[in-house]
């Protein structure tokens, strides 16, 4: 180092006493010492970006992981809620096979059931459809899924003259289908969770 420092000391002080070989090793010395500092500009820019890329992964992964636990409590809700349904559906059922004088009072609370699971399911609707840019396609597909056909069976459960439109085999196999796409929001959070976890 003493040697690069004196050929400096040289150049500046009597630049027509040193040699072709001095004068070669001092523009060897000042490329390497641009380098270096090119190189050290680079290794910071670097250093930046992946600290920026951190956070937005972070930030990235925190508003993906409240999405998801929002999402599943009010699906897992609606879920409860269906099973609540089916449940009194089936009574119903039965008295009105039965011709038992009760049937009043389960057709009213199978009537309430519907009344409750419509806006549960059209404000989950509408909390996916404010948040969808947020979900990753897989989770967006089978959480609409699973709200379309809860949507469907609630709203198509109409009371009429001849009791209502929907059998108890059928609501029990569109329980059953919601329970599936339940499941499959279930998975397909857990990928993703774990695909954000790795990215971290």
């Amino acid at each position: 180092m003493n040697i690069y420092l004196d050929i400096q000391l040289n150049c500046i002080l009597n630049p027509r006493t040193l040699s072709w070989f001095q004068i070669l090793t001092f523009i060897i010395a000042l490329i390497s010492l641009i380098w270096n500092y090119i190189q050290q500009v680079k290794l910071e820019n670097l250093k930046s970006e992946n600290q920026k890329s951190i956070h937005v992964h972070k930030l990235q992964f925190e508003k993906e992981f409240k999405l998801y636990e929002d999402t599943w409590i009010k699906a897992t809700f609606i879920m409860h809620e269906l099973n609540k349904f089916e449940l009194d559906h089936a009574k119903y059922d039965k008295a009105k096979n039965e011709n038992d004088p009760a049937i009043k009072e389960f057709s009213r609370k199978v009537q309430e059931r519907i009344e409750i699971l419509i806006p549960l399911l059209t404000n989950m609707f509408d909390f996916i459809r404010e948040n969808e840019p947020f979900y990753p396609k897989s989770v967006y597909v089978d959480v609409r899924q699973f709200i379309n056909q809860s949507l469907m069976l609630s709203m198509t459960s109409q009371l009429t003259d001849y009791g209502f439109s929907w059998k108890q085999e059928y609501i029990k196999s569109q329980i059953k289908e919601g329970e599936q796409h339940l499941e499959n929001i279930c998975e397909s959070i857990r990928n993703r969770i774990g695909i954000l976890r790795s990215n971290n």
